[in-house]
C-alpha cells in the first residue's frame, strides 16, 4: 500500500508537462477546527454541514421561486471574482469591504457589499467568490510552512503559488460538491461524464448500483471539502531535500494503521475490500514546487481527510496528448485510416473486469488497464476524484 500518498509522474512528458494548468466555504461557514484537525473532527464537521441551507443543497425554495430551484444539473459556473490585493478598506456602515474583478471581464469590478459577500472577514491575495456556490474561497484558513530547504527568495513567490491552487482546489471542490447534492441519485450531463471519467464502473452502472456507489463519493468530497477548509489546515512547501524521491510531487505522511495494514493484509491493493476514511493520518500536505495545482491538492486532500489509496494513477494526461496527436494525424493518414486509429485508441479506453486489476502502480501501456478495471476501487482512488472533481468543473475529459 503506498501509503505515503506521493504523486509522481507517469512518464517522463509527464514530467516535462506537470498538470493540465487551471481553467481557472463561505467564509462565515469555514469550519473552525484544530490545528491538528483529525478524521473524528472532519467527520463531526461534515455531519454538521449536511443539512445547512444553500444554493445547490436540495432545499432550496419550491417551484413558485423557480430563480431559487435547484437545477437537475447546475451550471459549473456563473462569474467567478478575484480579490484586488490592497483595495480593502472599512465602511463605518457595511464593514470590512473589498473590491472584486470579474475573471472574465477585467473592466467590471465590484465591492464586497455588491456581491453580498460577507464583511466580518479579511480576503487575502488569491481568493475568489463564485455565484455559482455563492463563496468566497480563501486560503486565510491554511498554515503554511515550509519541509526542508527553501530559499527566502523563492518562499514567497511559492507561497502565493500554493495558495492560489488551494483556492482553485476550494472552488472546485465546493461546485462539484453542489452538483452532486442537486442531482440526487440520478446524475445526468456534465457531472455523469465527469463521473464516468474519473470512476470508469459507472459507464457500465445500472441506475441503482449508480445510487449505490454515489453516497462514499459524496462522503469523500465533503470530507476533503471541511478539511480544506479547517481553521489551521496545514500546507507545507517542500524543497527537494526534503523527500528521498525525487519524482515526487506532493505527499501526505502515513498514520499508524496504515504501518498495521502493510504487515496484516500485503494483498490489500488487489483486494476489492475499501478501505476504512477513518485512516488516522496527520500532519501537513507536503508540495513540491511542480505540485503546487489544484489536481494534487485534491488528490493528497483525499489521503489527508478521507484515507484514500494510490490504487492506480490516472491516465489522464497521456490521453490527452493522444488526442491531441491523432486530431493533428488525420490530416495527413486519410478518414479510413484515421477512423481506424480513432477506433484504437477509444478501444484501449473500454471498462475491464475488476479481475484483470494487478495490484500494482503501472506506467503504460499496462496503467491504462489498470485504470479501466479498478471497479469498486476507484471509489477509494487518490486520482479518481482529483480527475472527477476537475473533469467535473470545467477541465478537459478525455472521450471513452
Amino acid at each position: 500500500m503506498r501509503a505515503h500518498g506521493k504523486r509522481k509522474p507517469q512518464s517522463e512528458e509527464r514530467e516535462a508537462a506537470g498538470r493540465v494548468p487551471p481553467a481557472s466555504a463561505p467564509v462565515q461557514r469555514m469550519l473552525a477546527l484544530q490545528r491538528t484537525a483529525g478524521n473524528a473532527a472532519v467527520s463531526r464537521a461534515v455531519e454538521a454541514e449536511r443539512h445547512a441551507h444553500g444554493p445547490g443543497c436540495g432545499h432550496a425554495e419550491p417551484a413558485a421561486a423557480p430563480e431559487r430551484r435547484p437545477q437537475t444539473q447546475p451550471s459549473v459556473q456563473r462569474t467567478v471574482w478575484q480579490f484586488e490585493p490592497g483595495s480593502s478598506w472599512t465602511d463605518p456602515v457595511t464593514g470590512h469591504q473589498a473590491r472584486w474583478q470579474s475573471t472574465t471581464d477585467p473592466a467590471d469590478v465590484r465591492t464586497s457589499a455588491q456581491l453580498g459577500i460577507d464583511a466580518r472577514s479579511a480576503p487575502v491575495a488569491g481568493d475568489t467568490y463564485d455565484d455559482a456556490t455563492r463563496e468566497v474561497h480563501s486560503s486565510a484558513n491554511a498554515d503554511f510552512s515550509r519541509k526542508g530547504t527553501v530559499s527566502d527568495q523563492r518562499y514567497p513567490g511559492r507561497e502565493l503559488q500554493a495558495r492560489r491552487a488551494l483556492v482553485e482546489a476550494k472552488q472546485r471542490i465546493a461546485t462539484a460538491l453542489a452538483m452532486l447534492e442537486a442531482a440526487g441519485d440520478r446524475p445526468g450531463g456534465p457531472l455523469l461524464a465527469a463521473l464516468h471519467s474519473g470512476f470508469p464502473a459507472f459507464r457500465t452502472a445500472s441506475p441503482q448500483q449508480i445510487a449505490e456507489l454515489l453516497p462514499r463519493i459524496t462522503e469523500v468530497v465533503s470530507r476533503i471539502r471541511a478539511g480544506l477548509n479547517a481553521e489551521g489546515a496545514k500546507i507545507a512547501l517542500a524543497g527537494r531535500d526534503a523527500q528521498d524521491d525525487p519524482t515526487a510531487k506532493a505527499w501526505v505522511d502515513p498514520g499508524p494503521r496504515d504501518y498495521l495494514t502493510r504487515l496484516t493484509n500485503p494483498n490489500q491493493m488487489k483486494s476489492e475490500e475499501l478501505p476504512t476514511m477513518d485512516a488516522g493520518r496527520s500532519g501537513p500536505i507536503h508540495l513540491m514546487e511542480s505540485g503546487q495545482s489544484a489536481w494534487y491538492l485534491v488528490h493528497e486532500a483525499t489521503h489527508r481527510f478521507a484515507g484514500t489509496l494510490d490504487y492506480q494513477y490516472s491516465p489522464y494526461e497521456d490521453e490527452l496528448k493522444e488526442e491531441s496527436f491523432e486530431a493533428g494525424m488525420a490530416g495527413a493518414v486519410g478518414p479510413g485510416e484515421a477512423a481506424e486509429r480513432d477506433r484504437a485508441m477509444i478501444g484501449k479506453r473500454a471498462v475491464r473486469p475488476p479481475g484483470q486489476y494487478t495490484g500494482q502502480h503501472e506506467s503504460q501501456p499496462a496503467m491504462q488497464r489498470n485504470w479501466y478495471a479498478l471497479g469498486r476501487r476507484a471509489l477509494m482512488n487518490a486520482d479518481s476524484y482529483a480527475q472527477f472533481i476537475l473533469t467535473a468543473t470545467g477541465a478537459p475529459t478525455p472521450r471513452t
